[in-house]
């Protein structure tokens, strides 16, 4: 089932695993996050608690090896699964910044 839900997709995501930092625009809070997944449109994260569907924050992205460049960027919360693990967020990406 999860080759097919991949297949459906409209742009295609690349798996990742790594650090990132998310900055909440209303507080000014600055939350680690964990990448999971990204593509052109958006990105698939772990936050440690919940965000609302429709909360926007700034995400940073340095990856650990200079072969992919830097992201920063405004994302908007689609959806969010609550797990054991922390809480799997799906984010549209709504501008790139810098």
């Amino acid at each position: 089932m999860g080759r097919e839900r991949e297949e459906r997709r409209r742009v295609l995501r690349m798996g990742l695993d790594c650090p990132a930092r998310c900055r909440l625009p209303e507080t000014g809070e600055e939350l680690e996050v964990r990448v999971l997944d990204l593509s052109s449109e958006g990105v698939g994260l772990v936050f440690d608690r919940s965000l609302a569907p429709g909360s926007r924050f700034e995400l940073r992205i340095v990856p650990e090896r200079s072969l992919v460049p830097p992201l920063h960027a405004l994302a908007e919360v689609v959806h969010v699964h609550a797990g054991e693990s922390g809480c799997r967020t799906g984010a549209r990406i709504l501008q790139i910044l810098d």
